[in-house]
């Protein structure tokens, strides 16, 4: 992956040893887990071609993660990529980081041979307010969205 030269900014891999960084990152979406739970995690995905996960780093700080799945379709020849997660510190914010992990989500998802990616947001989101997504070049298609609960 490319750093960013201006910033300083190094798009990088996830590893295990990169758990507690990420737990902070996706607990400010929301979700609780543990760096034992995310490392335990990302050490059974990392190098798997279902997943892809990328770090955004800068003077060795993480300020950003996206992460992708993959998944074949027999309605298509390749697979379809999914935007899982994206999200940048706010202290981080307005610099670019999550407009090169957008970026860097599509190259991953191209090189991996996706037709298409795409990706699912609350409306509420201040990301989605703000139009970051179409800015980057998904468009809305006004599908329903379900979920059911298994657990």
């Amino acid at each position: 992956m490319n750093p960013t030269a201006s910033t300083g900014l190094i798009l990088r891999s996830a590893a295990p040893a990169d758990a507690a960084a990420i737990v902070r990152l996706i607990e400010m979406l929301g979700y609780a887990s543990s760096p034992a739970e995310i490392a335990s995690r990302l050490a059974s995905l990392v190098g798997s071609s279902a997943a892809a996960f990328v770090l955004a780093v800068a003077r060795d700080e993480v300020l950003g993660l996206v992460m992708l799945s993959f998944r074949p379709q027999l309605r298509f020849a390749r697979p379809i990529a999914t935007l899982d997660e994206l999200v940048v510190k706010d202290s981080a914010r307005g610099m670019g980081i999550g407009r090169a992990l957008c970026t860097e989500a599509i190259r991953v998802s191209r090189a991996r041979g996706a037709c298409r990616l795409s990706l699912l947001t609350d409306r509420k989101r201040e990301s989605y307010v703000r139009g970051f997504y179409g800015k980057c070049g998904f468009l809305e298609d006004g599908a329903a969205h379900f979920v059911l609960p298994l657990e």
